[in-house]
């Protein structure tokens, strides 16, 4: 019966989503672990439909066990073999110690428990019911809940009018994005009403304990449920579609049946730390478990109906546990000391929306007293709310908005701060300035006035952050004072209250290669958690009990948080005496390479993007570094390479429709693809551009003289336009040996596919038109010696504008960057560092649409930044990269274009690197006096190329530096493009400044022009009189900066498009400073650019 209502495809496709969530849910590192435990113990197949079958096996056992061995099972102590359920305690709150007196001596001894949580611990069998049931049960109930609650609201399919869950990975909406549209929309509802001259009142409420308050009948959800589809049967005249609802009714059943025996069983076990819930019929909701977000809405939709109905505030919205209302001209009693709780009575209570708790009942006299009053939520009797924890906000419309203003200014703060870059400057500075706050009584100027350092657990988040990224793109510089900084503020008291931080610390160090640091850390925690007591405030419980639960589980919660970054470098080496620590860090780095296996840590970090997908994460036993890469390590030819090669071979069914890549894997380069079980179980979205920059490695490491030698032996002998294949014969691999570089988008797409809808549903027939929606490289040969690439960018960007504004990159290209790149060793500095990420912040303050650098201006290593700002500010840039030597001796000088895809609601980019075609004269000899070979002195048949790219309703193509040079590479693109960008490292401004007049009048089109600051002529030209020519023109300067300018693209192509006689007419007239054009000037072309369509 099973095998009729689940099959493998839905028991992977649930696994998927369960493994997607708790990815990026930062509070569940031991769900983490769990995970990777058990895909280590149960999904060592290498082939996917190995992987199906096995899990589909494991989740069919489970659903096959009757009530009594469901039980047996929950309550066995073998946690790996069979599904289990127990909890984990973990710390609220701790009691702050009150002084007479401020000190910065760390509160290190006694540390008193104030309050717990408690979360489910269970095994992912377990999960993945709860997944299930959200995907059958879920989808049905979600549309009875409304749409005030914003917290775990189901990702469903709008085009489906069954509203079926999304295909893919994602079950819930983004809790993020949520929750800002939770704050945004009452703060926006707010300013309305006071727009509109009505005073405001803002109300929060909290409700305590909020999943353990709940009790849940899953006899009346499984009727509820039933009598929506009996419903939806009753209306359908499609005998498919009947069927497809009663199969959906039989698997909730068997769903809710053994859902409802989970929550049973967890409260049994945590009655020893709850015994309160003794007394309750059904059992509460567990923390952790996926199901419960949407049954807690559900559990409370008859409440939120009641706020509708009862009272109609502007505004209502949920997010979890925490209420927000908006009120217009409402009445508040600002001389009585209990205003909130008159409030409450007069709009709730009285409303029959809340009732007083019964043990604090009294008269109204007593509303002058101190003691906080609580509340139930009316028909939820353990549902608590506490006045004491109530906010209560009143605008009056004709006084100041002060208090509302700089709350949303600081929320925009908030958001600008991760916005943009972070400012090395304020990161070299303390981490105490944002770690700590200080609290006044009086002026700020006076040093009596200080009341309270007190910790600040966003400032410190943001400052690891922070550091964690800028450190991850440069040099492992030592910061030692940050480094002590933040051993000291992760002690005692406050290293226990930010525990949700310890991964981060330990992420920071692991990043610097500080193990001794990571060592001191831990120490640190370990003596803190052995401090540990619980206070006297919940006299119910065994002390003894949750202390040494809350030490367990939080020494686990360390090795978890110490786990998860070391997966980056399982091979950080601990230099530890004590066998204790020996076997904690052992213990880690076992956990780690689990964690690595299963690609359950933070992938950004990773050197190479997507790496983590690859055979060259298995090296040296799974411990190779990913925070660096070494090319040496793909040259290994030892007998277990040949082992690794045969992992990637992929299941024939799950390649890409026509692949022209081939599976053979013979080149020294194998290693860098992808392994077929790490790719089909990745637990996130893999954008594009990461396997973009991964196949860029790939192609340029792959060029050595052996493998020019092969292709030279290959092609026919002859003139170079008999010799070069035509682009229209390239059909395997080997044939594009010659022209790897042009071929990276197109492979690339295919590891993209194979990663992210290789495993779906009849993903095979839609492959082909998936990628049509990215963008389409088309080539042809030019005189039988230059492959011009069309290159259109698609995407389903809504944009319309034509115009776009160019940010030019002013900044000094210095010789001795252009040697370290040249010797192997970059310049990473945080120096260079900042200069870009200033850069790139101010193009991002400018709304610019593309920021163009100059000519070997950008380290190679940080293409991954540059598609980062891409991807993540929706700007296209480009850059000239500095010269890439890989392992074959060979020097590349690359263009680099990155151009933004918006597709949905993900954002990507395309990433086109271009060999430079004609190096110059001295460029040449100091390669060659490096010893060094040029790629096209060496590769004799290889052909010139350029591109023309098609991107948001602009034509465009890059040129570098010499090859403006040449008068006929000039000409290609006459009629076909917007403007030409050429990034330069030219200390003859004067001859390149001539070429560039000639070029816009002869073309007609718009010049971008960007030099190395100290040699200048950087500008942006247009093909008009002398006086009006230049639109921007920069040289010199200190400081790197940059300036920008708008490419009237619209009125060119208007003018382009009629005859001379008009164009010199508007030209007599005054009505335009554009030059006419010239002669032989295509007009279809220019209408193909008007109509926004393809050059074939």
């Amino acid at each position: 019966m099973m095998n009729e209502l689940f099959n493998e495809d839905i028991i992977f496709s649930a696994y998927k989503k369960l493994k997607h969530y708790f990815y990026y849910d930062n509070t569940s590192l031991l769900i983490k672990q769990r995970i990777s435990e058990f895909e280590a113990k149960n999904l060592n197949e290498s082939d996917f439909s190995g992987i199906k079958v096995k899990l589909f096996s494991i989740i069919e056992s489970f659903l096959k066990l009757d009530l009594k061995q469901q039980n047996e099972s929950f309550n066995s102590n073998d946690l790996l073999s069979r599904p289990h359920i127990d909890f984990h305690l973990l710390p609220k709150t701790f009691k702050k110690i009150s002084r007479r007196y401020i000190t910065n001596v760390p509160h290190e001894d006694d540390l008193k428990l104030k309050r717990i949580n408690i979360f489910i611990d269970a095994s992912v069998e377990v999960h993945l019911i709860s997944v299930l049931w959200l995907m059958f049960a879920g989808k049905y109930l979600t549309r009875e809940i409304g749409t005030h609650n914003y917290a775990y609201e189901l990702q469903l399919n709008e085009d489906d009018q069954e509203g079926k869950i999304v295909d893919g990975l994602r079950l819930y909406k983004p809790y993020f994005i949520q929750y800002q549209k939770w704050r945004d929309n009452a703060i926006s509802k707010a300013e309305d009403l006071l727009k509109d001259k009505k005073d405001v009142t803002i109300l929060s409420l909290d409700i305590k304990d909020y999943f353990h308050s709940v009790e849940l009948d899953f006899g009346q959800i499984k009727l509820d449920i039933k009598n929506i589809i009996d419903l939806k049967i009753k209306k359908s005249n499609n005998e498919i579609e009947k069927n497809g609802y009663s199969k959906d009714q039989s698997r909730i059943n068997v769903l809710c049946d053994l859902l409802c025996n989970i929550h049973k069983v967890y409260k049994v076990k945590i009655l020893k730390i709850k015994p309160s819930l003794e007394g309750r019929k059904f059992a509460p909701l567990p923390i952790g478990l996926m199901s419960s977000g949407l049954l807690g809405n559900y559990y409370l939709k008859n409440f939120d109906n009641n706020i509708i109905d009862q009272l109609n505030p502007t505004y209502y919205g949920r997010y979890v546990d925490d209420l927000m209302f908006v009120f217009p001209n409402m009445k508040i009693d600002a001389t009585n000391s209990s205003t909130i709780d008159l409030f409450l009575d007069r709009y709730f209570v009285d409303r029959n929306l809340l009732s007083f708790n019964s043990s604090n009942l009294f008269d109204n006299e007593s509303y002058d007293k101190q003691s906080p009053l609580e509340y139930n939520l009316e028909g939820y009797p353990n549902m608590v709310i506490q006045s004491e924890k109530v906010i209560l906000h009143h605008f009056n419309h004709k006084e100041s908005k002060a208090a509302l203003n700089k709350f949303k200014k600081k929320l925009e703060d908030q958001r600008s701060e991760f916005r943009f870059l972070p400012d090395e400057d304020k990161l070299t500075s303390d981490f105490d300035e944002e770690a700590f706050s200080l609290q006044y009584s009086d002026s700020i100027n006076k040093f009596r006035s200080i009341q309270e350092l007190s910790e600040d657990k966003y400032g410190a988040s943001k400052f690891l952050a922070q550091k964690i990224f800028a450190r991850s793109y440069g040099d492992k510089e030592n910061d030692l004072e940050s480094d002590n900084q933040i051993l000291t503020f992760f002690k005692g008291y406050v290293g226990l209250s930010f525990f949700s931080l310890w991964e981060k610390v330990a992420t920071y160090f692991v990043i610097t290669d500080n193990a001794s640091n990571i060592v001191k850390f831990t120490r640190h925690i370990l003596r803190s958690i052995n401090n540990i007591s619980y206070s006297e405030l919940d006299t119910e419980l065994d002390k003894t009990l949750v202390r040494k639960y809350i030490q367990n589980n939080l020494e686990l919660f360390l090795k978890a948080s110490i786990s998860v970054p070391l997966a980056l470098n399982p091979s950080i080496i601990f230099d530890v005496s004590k066998q204790e620590e020996k076997s904690f860090f052992e213990e880690c780095r076992m956990i780690a390479i689990e964690i690595r296996k299963s690609n359950m840590f933070r992938h950004a970090l990773t050197h190479i993007p997507s790496v983590n997908y690859t055979l060259y994460t298995t090296i040296n036993n799974w411990g190779s570094n990913l925070l660096e890469f070494k090319e040496d390590l793909l040259f290994d030819n030892s007998s277990e390479y040949g082992k690794l090669i045969e992992l990637a071979k992929f299941d024939e069914n799950f390649i890409y429709p026509d692949s022209k890549l081939g599976m053979e894997l013979e080149s020294k380069v194998s290693l860098l693809h992808s392994y077929n079980r790490l790719a089909i179980l990745s637990p996130r979205y893999v954008y594009f551009h990461e396997v973009n920059i991964k196949k860029i490695y790939e192609a340029v490491i792959s060029i050595d003289e052996e493998t020019i030698k092969k292709t030279k032996s290959s092609t026919k002998k002859g003139n170079r336009a008999q010799e070069m294949p035509k682009i229209s014969q390239i059909e395997t691999k080997k044939e594009l040996q010659l022209d790897l570089v042009n071929a990276i988008p197109d492979n690339a797409f295919e590891e993209y596919w194979v990663i992210n809808y290789s495993w779906r549903v009849n993903a095979k027939s839609k492959a082909q038109g998936l990628k049509e929606k990215y963008f389409n490289i088309s080539s042809k040969e030019v005189c039988g010696e230059i492959i011009e690439n069309y290159v259109d960018v698609r995407g389903e960007d809504k944009k319309n504008i034509v115009d776009k504004k160019i940010a030019i990159g002013n900044i000094k290209v210095e010789q001795t960057n252009i040697l370290k790149s040249i010797n192997q060793k970059p310049n990473l500095s945080r120096d260079r560092r900042k200069e870009l990420f200033d850069l790139l912040n101010e193009a991002d303050k400018q709304r610019c649409d593309l920021f163009v650098l100059p000519e070997v201006s950008v380290p190679f290593s940080w293409i991954k930044l540059l598609a980062y700002r891409s991807h993540k500010r929706d700007v296209g840039i480009i850059a000239g990269l500095e010269h890439w030597i890989n392992s074959g001796n060979f020097a590349f000088n690359f263009m680099l274009t990155i151009l933004p895809i918006k597709l949905d609601e993900y954002t990507t980019s395309i990433i086109k690197i271009r060999l430079k075609n004609h190096y110059a004269h001295d460029e040449k000899e100091l390669l060659k006096g490096h010893r060094l070979l040029i790629p096209r002195d060496t590769i004799i048949e290889y052909p010139k190329s350029y591109d023309l790219f098609h991107w948001r309703n602009t034509y465009f193509s890059v040129y570098n530096c010499f090859e403006l040079a040449d008068i006929y590479d000039r000409g290609l693109f006459k009629s076909k493009v917007d403007f030409i960008v050429a990034a330069e490292f030219n200390r003859d401004t004067g001859y390149f400044s001539d070429i560039a007049g000639s070029w816009v009048r002869d073309i007609h089109c718009y010049f971008v022009q960007v030099n190395t600051s100290h040699y200048g002529d950087s500008r942006l030209i247009q093909p008009a009189k002398s006086y009006a020519k230049d639109l921007i023109q920069i040289k010199g300067g200190l400081n790197s900066t940059i300036l920008v300018g708008e490419l009237k693209i619209e009125d060119l192509r208007e003018f382009q498009l009629v005859e001379y006689n008009l164009q010199k007419e508007k030209i007599d007239k005054g009505l335009t400073v554009l030059k006419p054009t010239p002669p032989d000037f295509n007009r279809n072309n220019v209408r193909i650019r008007i109509n926004n369509k393809s050059f074939k």
